[in-house]
């Protein structure tokens, strides 16, 4: 008992004197001395008072001073002998403020971690104080990952010796990864995921010998994987992170090849390497894995065959290979059906793979996903796929397969999606598709597929959506068609069916697109066509239908394109509802029609009276939409409020006067031909001045207005420089500026010998020959944008989606203001993963865009605010920002794009969101765009609570807010938001139970309150 005594004495003072300032501690917290406690104590209220929103009140009705620290404040742990606060969670806690400096006096902290508030730097600091760790030595978990902290990582934090894990993610941290990380050799968890930072990976990381967590993705590091990997034979100052278990460096800038000496990480269960400019083959040594689960390196630059594959055949462990959009340019070897029984995801989108698809991936049984689209297959689909019994989603489009659809398909039981579209198929749709009732998406679009639709099809009475466009379908539609109860898109356009349009079609309550163009349908339209309120896209345009439109088509409220052109309707084109918004093309080819809005048709019969009101009305408004062009100015400006009129403005400055109210932009003396085009303004002006005479015997009438119009036109226009040259050489610049063009799509059509208006990708005005259209998507082009592009002048569209583009946003389109829509969206659907455009939008860029309706520059690297003037666009349907690096908050300015909507398909988001936030509190404001349809605010690290008023978007049909940092409970009114199909609120950080209400939603298709599948 003796010795024992003696050991536990020497062991006490052993470890007591190995730290002075624990003995110290131990003193001061005796009761005759409690500073120490009063100054953990004061820390803490100091933070109190630093909070400027507490959620839940969890610190204002629990921390006060009157009751003791280490007992009953929430979220504070105490060490029982020293009674010193070590242990600090507020996480989870809907908190918003700054950090005090009195935060340093806390050094016996070891956990400190406020996750998924709303802490940012204080308002004199753009970073976190450089010594705010320096004085908490004893720090082992520090986890600040998603709040709103900016500036460069504090230095004092590589200090903290005894630190074990480190979780920086989802903040706005910037600058490079200081060397000084090696410090930190306990360090077992290192993230630093979803930030700012810049420059390599420091050499010296591989000093981490613990590391078994390092997550860097979505930043913009640089530079090679060398020495971030382990190697055997690196220098002794690297070392082996031989301890990873997980490495995750996606979304960064990384290039060069994947080492070798990757396979000495024997513990890896996750690595994702995807989304850098990393190249050359994969190495074989991936078969040193043996527990790794996860492997994704897609959106790269990889080149060389598939044999890696056989190596992985050692990793048994395997559930997700993912390695789309990267160069490989072979075959897919028969050794894929030896990868591991427990895949449950295989994604080889876009790899410019060819030849058969092995019979042997029939043996992956417990795979969920199979993605092969977008390669250059040949063969027809094995029917070894009717082994996949848990397969939920096939997606084979653009692959170039060929022969029948398998019957064996069908026994696919739990499949939900079958995408098989842009093939060459042929032969009928099988029956039995009739009997996967778990089907929810068919798109089976552009193959040459025969044959009458089986009739078993009609019985899918859950499915979402079918797509049959562009076959050799034939027959009938029939009255079952109505059985599709909650249908949301259905396209049978381009196809050869006959016969009427079945009545029944009007009973598709849920239906949003329905599209039978370019049939031979006949009969009128139906009248229950008028019951479809969902419907936001209607198109039966190439067909023989007769008889008037239906003027119940003006309560289709969500209707937004309307397209019943080329066919033998007759009667009144109506004019209410949304109708005042279609254009001439929605109704051409009709000779029938009639019309009261619209000039290009016949005016409908009525009185001669009311013909001359009209044709009055039309001339003076002719003659004062001329003066608002040339002038920029509107007869309701502050210029006009002391008696003069627009017209007297235009009077008294003719003839001498014309260049001080013309606009500056139509008429500079640097400008080629300047005295001609001044002629030109004069007389067009003179022209609106007789168009608005007050007496009717001195007004122009229509005859003479044409004859001017035409004599200005031969006169004057033929002496300005060509419009129509200015654009062959616009375009002819652009073609100079493409460095890659892989079909040859510009190369061998754009040519200065041919017309512009036949080019690909150019459409013309069919009266002025100007260009209007230019749709170069998804040709493979790589290059940049000239400044030339702005002479395109009469341009309402363009599309440049789906190319590798790079360079600044082309800021020349602001100067093309009757840009209608702007698609700059990247998918990268060929060669290498490559952002188009980078850089941040100047706050005017969409000043002088007034008729901007449909804007996408997702999938690029844009950055900072988005444009205020952006929220003035009022005529915008349609908007698509995410996957860009937007910052700051959103405005409640969005309220004023009251048509804003979004097309329903599976690859378009509608990134916006509602913010809670005003000024410093997080009070809802009201929310008045009840004609959303999809809202989706993932991927953009947002904080808050999900408004309660989220109900009042009555229009809602799908809702993602995943990968944000929302908390809190899911408001009630969620269930009134009836048309709701599709939910996505997967959030580690949501409480609560999962509302009643939920159960209104009857429409739904799809509700996931956690970790959803995202293919």
């Amino acid at each position: 008992n003796c010795i024992i005594f003696c050991m536990i004495l020497v062991l006490f003072l052993v470890l007591f004197s190995h730290d002075d300032h624990l003995g110290n501690a131990a003193a001061a917290a005796t009761p005759h001395n409690t500073s120490s406690y009063v100054t953990d104590q004061n820390a803490l209220l100091a933070l109190k008072a630093h909070i400027t929103y507490d959620l839940y009140n969890s610190l204002t009705s629990n921390w006060s001073s009157t009751t003791p620290v280490c007992s009953s404040w929430i979220g504070v742990s105490c060490d029982p002998i020293l009674h010193r606060v070590t242990y600090l969670n507020l996480s989870h806690m809907g908190l918003a403020g700054t950090f005090p400096p009195q935060t340093t006096n806390l050094s016996f902290l070891a956990v400190l971690d406020l996750r998924n508030n709303s802490f940012q730097v204080g308002p004199s600091h753009g970073s976190l104080p450089d010594d705010v760790f320096e004085h908490l030595p004893n720090l082992q978990t520090l986890a600040l990952a998603d709040n709103l902290l900016e500036g460069q990582i504090p230095s004092s934090l590589w200090k903290c010796k005894r630190l074990l894990s480190l979780n920086l993610n989802g903040n706005k941290f910037s600058g490079s990864i200081s060397k000084d990380l090696a410090n930190l050799t306990l360090l077992k968890q290192l993230s630093l995921s979803f930030n700012e930072l810049t420059g390599s990976i420091p050499n010296n990381i591989g000093e981490l010998r613990n590391l078994e967590i390092l997550e860097l993705d979505n930043n913009t590091l640089s530079g090679s994987l060398v020495h971030v990997l382990p190697a055997g034979t690196l220098p002794a100052n690297i070392g082996e992170l031989n301890r990873l278990e997980s490495l995750c460096l996606w979304e960064n800038n990384f290039h060069g090849k994947i080492p070798n000496s990757i396979g000495n990480a024997s513990k890896l269960g996750i690595l994702d390497l995807s989304g850098n400019a990393l190249n050359g083959s994969v190495p074989h040594s991936f078969s040193n894995l043996t527990q790794l689960r996860q492997l994704a390196f897609g959106s790269n630059q990889l080149t060389g065959d598939l044999s890696f594959i056989s190596s992985l055949a050692s990793c048994k462990n395997l559930t997700k290979l993912v390695f789309p959009r990267n160069a490989f340019d072979t075959t897919i070897p028969a050794s894929i059906g030896n990868l591991s029984a427990t895949l449950n995801k295989l994604d080889m989108r876009n790899c410019k793979l060819r030849g058969n698809i092995p019979p042997e991936i029939g043996n992956l049984k417990n795979l969920t996903a199979l993605l092969l689209g977008d390669n250059i297959l040949s063969g027809s689909i094995p029917t070894s796929f009717g082994r996949l019994e848990r397969l939920q989603l096939l997606n084979i489009s653009y692959g170039g397969l060929e022969g029948w659809i398998p019957d064996e398909i069908c026994q696919l039981r739990l499949l939900s999606k079958l995408v098989l579209s842009y093939n060459n198929l042929v032969g009928p749709i099988p029956g039995c598709l009739g009997a996967m009732t778990s089907l929810r998406i068919l798109d089976l679009e552009s193959n040459n597929l025969t044959s009458t639709i089986p009739s078993s099809l009609w019985n899918l009475d859950s499915i979402l959506e079918v797509d049959l466009s562009s076959n050799e379908l034939t027959g009938q539609l029939p009255l079952e068609i109505g059985n599709l109860k909650v249908i949301i898109k259905l396209d049978l356009s381009s196809n050869n069916f006959s016969g009427v349009i079945p009545n029944t079609m009007g009973s598709l309550e849920s239906l949003m697109n329905l599209c039978l163009a370019n049939n031979k349908l006949q009969g009128h339209i139906p009248d229950t066509f008028g019951s479809l309120l969902s419907v936001e896209a209607l198109d039966l345009s190439g067909n023989n239908l007769s008889g008037e439109i239906l003027k119940s088509l003006e309560n289709l409220t969500s209707l937004h394109f309307l397209n019943l052109s080329f066919n033998m309707l007759q009667g009144q084109i109506p004019r209410g509802g949304n109708f005042r918004n279609f254009s001439v093309e929605s109704f051409l080819g009709n000779n029938g029609l009639c019309s009261t809005f619209l000039y290009q048709f016949p005016a409908c019969k009525s009185s001669s009276h009311e013909r001359y009101k009209a044709s009055v009305i039309k001339l003076i408004l002719f003659g004062i939409v001329l003066m608002e062009m040339i002038t920029r100015k509107k007869p309701t400006d502050e210029i006009f409020n002391q008696g003069m009129s627009l017209r007297d403005y235009v009077k008294d400055a003719l003839p001498d006067a014309i260049t001080e109210i013309a606009d500056a932009n139509l008429l500079t003396r640097e400008q080629h031909l300047y005295a001609a085009k001044k002629d030109c303004i004069h007389a067009v002006f003179a022209l609106a001045v007789d168009c608005t005479v007050e007496k009717p015997e001195e007004r122009a009438d229509m005859t003479k207005v044409v004859t001017l119009l035409k004599s200005i036109r031969f006169e004057y226009l033929a002496n300005v420089v060509s419009s129509y040259n200015t654009e062959q050489e616009a375009l002819l610049t652009l073609k100079t500026y493409i460095t890659y063009d892989p079909y040859n799509s510009l190369a061998s059509n754009w040519s200065s010998t041919t017309p512009v208006c036949s080019w690909i990708g150019v459409s013309c005005d069919p009266i002025l020959h100007k260009v209007t259209y230019l749709n170069l998507s998804n040709m493979g082009l790589q290059g940049t944008i000239p400044p030339h592009i702005a002479n395109l002048s009469f341009l309402a569209v363009i599309d440049l989606s789906d190319n590798s583009f790079r360079g600044p946003s082309p800021s020349e389109l602001v100067s093309l203001r009757l840009l209608k829509r702007i698609d700059l969206g990247c998918n990268n659907f060929t060669g290498e993963t490559s952002f188009l455009f980078t850089g941040s939008l100047p706050d005017d860029f969409f000043k002088h865009l007034p008729n901007l309706q449909d804007l996408d520059p997702a999938n690029n690297l844009l950055v900072g605010q988005i444009p205020s003037s952006l929220w003035k666009c009022k005529k915008l349907l349609n908007l698509y920002l995410h996957r860009n690096k937007f910052s700051g908050s959103i405005p409640k300015d969005v309220s004023n794009l009251t048509l804003i909507h979004t097309n329903k398909s599976d690859e378009l988001h509608f990134s916006m969101v509602v913010n809670c936030r005003e000024q410093q509190t997080y009070r809802c404001y009201k929310i008045d765009l009840h004609d959303f349809v999809k809202l989706n605010s993932s991927l953009h690290i947002l904080p808050g609570t999900l408004p309660t008023n989220i109900g009042e978007l009555r229009s809602l049909e799908e809702l993602y807010l995943w990968e944000n940092k929302l908390y809190g409970n899911t408001p009630n009114s969620i269930g009134n938001a009836s048309k709701l199909i599709f939910i996505y609120l997967s959030q580690k950080s949501f409480s609560g139970s999962v509302p009643n209400s939920i159960g209104n939603l009857r429409a739904q298709g799809s509700c996931s309150t956690f970790q959803p599948i995202n293919w």
